[in-house]
């Protein structure tokens, strides 16, 4: 596996597919090139071995001022060993910057691989440009999970990804709708298949919530607080609701630069005996918070910088939790919401449709539990993990026969 960054405490779906692999009797190597954060290791990963498993290749996305020396003794070895690390027109910026260099020095020769997977477009780029290179070999798979192919696109165009359409074995989105955009962009039709994340469903218990509970409608969401989240609209809608006599408590879990931005939002609306903003919780935290929720809200809308969701994980955990969810026709959210059946759908940005459709389902508890015990259905049918590990299993071993 290659990944820019490994592991992530926001990326937990990475961590399944690493331990599905290696439960799977699979001998895994994964290389990170830019960082990640140890504490993100759970138990399941340290009983996989996983910290133990990781080639530490950071230099490469370090600032050149910090991997000046590696760089300087990796153009020296790229003279002799590596020649490609210095085809300045053939890899660009990852040439000319010296990353490739200083990954030739940290990295060496990692040898040969049945497949390498790459996680995010991203890093399938700089694994093509590794690989080419010669710091290992082996064909390669690349999952698309929505940055990737949206944000990326818009801010660098689709040229970054020529070469690696044209060398990569097989592309992976996450989506229908992101597989569009990567047929858009060049990806071969042929080579580019949809691969759902999935969760273990023995982990996000189903739970009969009832039709009869009492007091404030307990509301979930959960997300980085960036803008494709939309947790802006949220607090509009919020402010409607409440406005509008509906017996509420909003927990939005999670962090990140808008926090600050979220605060002032809620002490404007007069919101606070409404809205927790809860911060940063543990995967454990966030199993309690679904379980505790009576409704789960997935708000998401395009960023001005065109960054857009893939197909939200957690909302495929809320789910799972037979929680009904109300989210917005927003790239493949409409791929795990049956709009009228598990939830309901509504326009990016409308915080009106928004209000309503969150008003309907907390004035008609049977309605909440109907719409949860279809979206635990519709889950099991479609996104359990052990059924997605076995079908990226799957991928990799045809992976693993085709010519590079």
């Amino acid at each position: 596996m290659v990944g820019h960054f490994f592991p992530q405490k926001a990326e937990t779906f990475i961590l399944e597919q690493a331990n599905a692999l290696v439960e799977l009797g699979h001998d895994l190597t994964i290389l990170t090139l830019i960082g990640g954060d140890p504490d993100a290791f759970d138990e399941r990963s340290h009983r996989n071995g996983l910290p133990d498993r990781v080639v530490d290749g950071t230099v490469y996305g370090r600032p050149l001022f910090q991997r000046m020396l590696p760089t300087i003794r990796g153009f020296l070895k790229s003279l002799i060993r590596h020649p490609r690390a210095l085809a300045f027109a053939r890899h660009g910026k990852r040439a000319w910057r010296g990353q490739i260099a200083a990954a030739v020095d940290q990295i060496g020769d990692l040898g040969d691989f049945d497949v390498i997977f790459a996680f995010f477009g991203t890093a399938g780029i700089s694994a093509e440009c590794l690989r080419d290179v010669g710091l290992f070999k082996g064909p390669i798979v690349t999952s698309f999970l929505g940055y990737d192919i949206t944000r990326e696109i818009l801010l660098n165009g689709n040229v970054g990804y020529t070469r690696l359409f044209r060398n990569g074995v097989e592309f992976n989105p996450n989506s229908e709708f992101l597989r569009s955009l990567l047929l858009e962009n060049g990806a071969p039709l042929e080579r580019t298949h949809v691969h759902r994340l999935g969760v273990d469903l023995g982990n996000f218990e189903y739970l009969d919530r009832g039709a009869d509970e009492d007091g404030p409608v307990r509301i979930a969401a959960v997300g980085r607080l960036v803008e494709k989240k939309g947790f802006a609209c949220l607090l509009a809608a919020a402010g409607l609701l409440r406005d509008r006599g509906v017996d509420f408590q909003l927990e939005i879990a999670g962090s990140g630069p808008l926090m600050g931005d979220l605060e002032s939002r809620i002490a404007a609306l007069e919101l606070q005996d409404h809205v927790t903003l809860l911060g940063w919780c543990k995967p454990t935290q966030i199993i309690e918070l679904l379980h505790r929720s009576q409704l789960f809200i997935v708000p998401s809308v395009v960023a001005p910088d065109g960054d857009q969701e893939g197909l939200p994980l957690t909302m495929i955990e809320a789910c799972s939790t037979g929680l009904p969810v109300v989210g917005t026709y927003h790239s493949g959210i409409p791929e795990a919401i049956i709009d009228g059946e598990t939830g309901f759908l509504v326009d990016e940005h409308d915080h009106e449709a928004l209000a309503k459709a969150i008003q309907s389902l907390c004035q008609d508890p049977a309605l909440r539990r109907s719409f949860g015990a279809n979206a635990r259905a519709f889950m099991e049918s479609r996104f359990s993990a052990s059924e997605q590990a076995q079908a990226l299993e799957a991928i990799l071993v045809r992976a693993s026969h085709k010519m590079t």
